[in-house]
C-alpha cells in the first residue's frame, strides 16, 4: 500500500493487538494498513467490533460485515453489543458518553481475552480538530484542548494501552489509501444528521474554516494540541509531585500549578468541576465553597469535602404565608414583601428596580414555597417563547455549577415556579391589565 503507517513507533515488534473496527472508512483503512505491515513487525492482530444497538438492522448488518472483513484478513473476530440508549437513560448521560463507556469496557475485555496489551483505534488528524472545537464550544480547561494522545492507558483498565497511530494522518489521506487499495466500507447515516453538534462541526464549521481562512488548519491545530498536551502533562506531573511532597507553600507556586493541584484532588474526590469552582477554591482558602448540596474546604492547597451538616443552607423547602407585609430568611437571602390592592391598572411593564420584582398576588396565592434547585425544574421565563429547563437556562446564562444549587426558587404550594433568584420571573405570574392585587417582592443577598 502506498501510505506508510508509522505504527511501529507505538507498537513494539511481536505485539498482540486488538484493532477496533466499526466498519467505517477510518477503521477499515487502519486495519488494512496494520495487516499490510503485520508480517514485517510480527504483530498478532485481532478484530473487535462493538454493536451500539442504536440503528436497528443497520447496526446488526455492520457487525456481520466486520466479521466477514476479519475473515478476509484471516484474523480472529470478537463481537460485542450493549444497550447504549438504556445506559444513557439510567445514568442521565448523553448517548455519546454511554456509548464510549460501553465500548471501552468491551475493548478492554477483548484485550484480556486475546492476551493483548494494545488496543488500536482509528482516530485521525481531522478527529483531533473536531474535538478541539467541540470542547472549545462546550467550555473546557486548557488540558482538555490537548486532545487525544497517541498512547494512553485505557480509561477502564490502566493495564491496557490505547494506541492511536493515525493522529498525524488526515481524512483525505485515509480516503486516498482506501481508494488506492480498493477498500469497501460501511456508511453510517447518522453522521449526516446536522442536528448533532459533532456533525455540524465536521460538515460545516471545519470545511468553512479550511476553505475560507486556513487550508492548513488541521495541521496547525494538530501542532497546537500536541504542545498543549505536552505542557499539560508537565503541569500535571509537577502538581502530583507537590501533592505527594509539598516543598513550597501552595500560594507561592505558579497559578497554573495551583489550579492543577486542585483539579487533581477534585478528580480524586469524584467532584464535577469547572473553572469557576477551581478559582473559588484557589482564591478563598479557609472558606467553604458550595458544590451542589455539599461544601469543599481548601487550606494550603489541601482539599477536603465537608460533611453535609456543614451546609449552612436549609435543604428542606420552607412554606411562607404571604401576610399583607412580612419578612423571611432562606439561605443567603433576606426576603421582604408587601401585598397591596391596586386602584388602577398597573403600569406595564413595571419599572425595573434592582433587587425587586412585582407579581400578580391573586395568581401566586396566599402562600409560597422557598427551596433550592432540583433536577427537572422548568418554567417559562417572562418574555420567553416557551418552557425551558433550569439546567439549560443556567448553562446559557453561564451560571457556575457551584452556584446553581444555592439559587433560591419560589414556587406556588402546587410546585409551579414563580421566581428564580437572578433570573426573570415566570411569564404566568407577571402583572397584566387584569391584575387587581400586587405582590411586591424584595430580596437582599447576605
Amino acid at each position: 500500500m502506498g501510505h506508510q503507517l508509522v505504527a511501529s513507533q507505538w507498537l513494539p515488534p511481536g505485539a498482540r493487538c486488538v484493532v477496533a473496527v466499526s466498519g467505517g472508512l477510518d477503521s477499515v483503512a487502519l486495519l488494512a494498513l496494520l495487516a499490510h505491515q503485520a508480517a514485517r513487525y510480527r504483530w498478532r492482530l485481532a478484530v473487535a467490533h462493538f454493536n451500539h444497538c442504536l440503528r436497528g438492522k443497520a447496526s446488526d448488518s455492520d457487525a456481520r460485515w466486520v466479521k466477514t472483513l476479519a475473515a478476509h484478513h484471516a484474523l480472529p473476530f470478537y463481537g460485542g453489543a450493549g444497550e447504549v440508549a438504556k445506559l444513557a437513560r439510567e445514568h442521565g448521560w448523553s448517548t455519546e458518553m454511554a456509548a464510549r463507556d460501553l465500548r471501552h469496557r468491551f475493548l478492554a475485555r477483548t484485550a484480556r481475552q486475546f492476551r493483548a496489551r494494545h488496543i488500536v483505534l482509528a482516530h485521525h488528524a481531522d478527529d483531533q480538530a473536531e474535538q478541539f472545537f467541540l470542547r472549545l464550544l462546550r467550555g473546557t480547561g486548557v488540558e482538555s484542548l490537548g486532545g487525544m494522545a497517541p498512547l494512553r492507558p485505557s480509561p477502564v483498565d490502566p493495564a491496557k494501552l490505547l494506541v492511536r497511530p493515525l493522529l498525524d494522518v488526515t481524512k483525505a489521506e485515509l480516503t486516498a489509501v482506501a481508494k488506492e487499495a480498493g477498500l469497501s466500507y460501511r456508511e453510517d447515516r447518522t453522521n449526516e444528521d446536522t442536528t448533532i453538534l459533532r456533525n455540524r462541526v465536521r460538515q460545516e464549521l471545519l470545511p468553512h474554516l479550511v476553505a475560507e481562512y486556513q487550508p492548513a488548519l488541521v495541521a496547525h491545530l494538530g501542532e497546537l494540541m500536541d504542545q498543549l498536551r505536552a505542557q499539560g502533562d508537565c503541569l500535571g506531573e509537577q502538581a502530583r509531585q507537590w501533592i505527594d511532597a509539598p516543598r513550597i507553600p501552595f500560594d507561592q507556586m505558579p497559578v497554573a500549578i495551583q489550579r492543577q493541584v486542585l483539579v487533581q484532588q477534585l478528580r480524586h474526590l469524584n467532584v464535577p468541576y469547572d473553572f469557576a469552582l477551581v478559582e473559588r477554591l484557589r482564591q478563598t482558602p479557609g472558606k467553604p465553597v458550595s458544590i451542589g448540596t455539599r461544601f469543599a474546604h481548601q487550606a494550603g492547597g489541601r482539599l477536603r469535602l465537608l460533611p453535609p451538616s456543614a451546609n449552612d443552607e436549609p435543604s428542606l423547602p420552607c412554606l411562607v404565608n404571604l401576610t399583607p407585609s412580612g419578612q423571611a430568611s432562606y439561605g443567603r437571602l433576606t426576603l421582604r414583601w408587601r401585598v397591596s390592592r391596586l386602584r388602577r391598572a398597573p403600569r406595564l411593564p413595571p419599572p425595573h428596580v434592582p433587587g425587586e420584582e412585582r407579581f400578580d398576588a391573586d395568581k401566586t396565592g396566599p402562600a409560597v414555597v422557598l427551596r433550592h434547585w432540583q433536577p427537572g425544574d422548568a418554567y417559562q421565563a417572562c418574555g420567553a417563547p416557551g418552557i425551558s429547563k433550569l439546567q439549560d437556562i443556567f448553562v446559557n446564562q453561564k451560571v457556575p455549577k457551584d452556584e446553581r444549587h444555592r439559587k433560591v426558587i419560589v414556587t406556588t404550594v402546587d410546585g409551579e415556579i414563580i421566581w428564580v433568584e437572578g433570573l426573570r420571573i415566570s411569564e404566568r405570574f407577571k402583572l397584566d391589565k387584569s391584575t387587581r392585587r400586587q405582590l411586591k417582592w424584595c430580596w437582599l443577598c447576605a
